[in-house]
C-alpha cells in the first residue's frame, strides 16, 4: 500500500496573511465577461510568484526549504512509493488553500492531488462536533482520502500517513502516533507586501488588465494587511520543521531499499545454493 503525505498549509507550509486580499481580487466577485483575463492574470501571478520563491531573494510566502522536500517526494510518488500529497488546513478561505496547491503544482507536476479547507463539505462532521472549534479527526482524514480524489483504499491504515502540522490535533495524534504525526515549528514569517503587490501589478499588466483603480485598491489591501517584512527583510533560513519532513520523506525512501537490500540477499543466498548443488 502506497504512503501519504498530509499538510496543514498556514504556518506549516507557508504563511499566506499577505497575500489574501491579492488572492482574492483575482478569483471571488469576477464579471463573466473578464473571467478569462483574470484567470490569466492569476496563472501569472502563480508563476512570476514561484520563480521568486526558487530565486536567491526568496518571499518567503513557502516556508523556506519547502520544494526540497516537494522535489523528494515528487521522485517517491514516481517510483511509487508515495501515493499522493494532500493540504489539509483549517483555513476558511478555499482560494488561498487551492493557490498553496496551484503554486507547488506549477513546479512539481500533479503532486498535490487534493486541498482540503475549513469548508470542505468532507469536514463537516469536524464543524460540528464543537461549534468555534476547528478540529483535524482520524475519521474525516481517512474519508478524504478514501472518497476524495486520492481514492485511497477502504482499509488503508494510519502507518501509511505522515502528516504534518504546527499545531496539536489530539485524535490524529492518538491515532497516527508520533512516528506519524510530526509537529513542525511554526513558520510566522510575513512576507513583504510591497513585493507582493510588485508582483500583482506585473501580473494584471501582462494579462493585459487595466484598472484606473488599481492602486487605491492596492492602497486599501496594504491598510488591512498589518506588520509584513520590509522590501529587504529576507525570510528565515530552513528551520528544524524542513529537518523534519526530509526525515519522514527518507524513511519512506528508506522503505523501498531496506527492500530491496534484504530482496538482494536472498538472491545471493539462492545463487550460493544453486552454486553448491552444482
Amino acid at each position: 500500500m502506497g504512503n501519504y503525505f498530509i499538510f496543514d498549509m498556514d504556518e506549516t507550509l507557508g504563511e499566506m496573511y499577505p497575500m489574501f486580499y491579492f488572492i482574492s481580487s483575482l478569483t471571488e466577485n469576477i464579471p463573466e465577461d473578464g473571467k478569462i483575463f483574470y484567470d490569466n492574470a492569476y496563472n501569472i501571478f502563480v508563476k512570476n510568484l514561484l520563480s521568486i520563491e526558487l530565486s536567491n531573494e526568496p518571499l518567503g510566502v513557502l516556508r523556506p526549504g519547502i520544494f526540497k522536500v516537494m522535489d523528494r517526494l515528487a521522485v517517491l510518488k514516481k517510483q511509487g512509493k508515495v501515493k499522493d500529497v494532500v493540504i489539509y488546513s483549517n483555513n476558511g478561505h478555499p482560494e488561498s488553500v487551492r493557490f498553496m496547491r496551484d503554486i507547488i503544482n506549477a513546479k512539481e507536476g500533479d503532486l498535490v492531488r487534493e486541498c482540503i479547507d475549513w469548508t470542505h463539505p468532507m469536514r463537516e462532521e469536524e464543524r460540528l462536533k464543537q461549534p468555534g472549534a476547528a478540529y483535524k479527526t482520524w475519521n474525516v482524514l481517512k474519508k478524504i482520502l478514501v472518497e476524495g480524489n486520492c481514492k485511497a483504499p477502504a482499509d488503508l491504515e494510519s502507518k501509511n500517513i505522515y502528516f504534518f502540522d504546527d499545531l496539536d490535533h489530539p485524535d490524529l495524534q492518538k491515532n497516527l502516533g508520533p512516528e506519524n504525526y510530526f509537529k513542525v515549528p511554526a513558520y510566522n514569517f510575513r512576507a513583504s507586501f510591497d513585493r507582493i503587490a510588485d508582483e500583482y501589478r506585473r501580473a494584471l499588466e501582462e494579462a493585459g488588465i487595466h484598472d484606473d483603480n488599481l492602486e487605491n485598491d492596492i492602497k486599501n489591501f496594504r491598510n488591512k494587511t498589518q506588520n509584513t517584512a520590509s522590501r529587504n527583510t529576507k525570510p528565515p533560513q530552513e528551520d528544524e520543521g524542513i529537518q523534519m519532513m526530509l526525515k519522514a520523506v527518507g524513511m519512506v525512501g528508506g522503505q523501498q531499499r531496506k527492500r530491496l537490500r534484504s530482496t538482494r540477499k536472498r538472491r545471493q543466498r539462492r545463487s550460493k545454493k544453486l552454486l553448491r548443488k552444482n
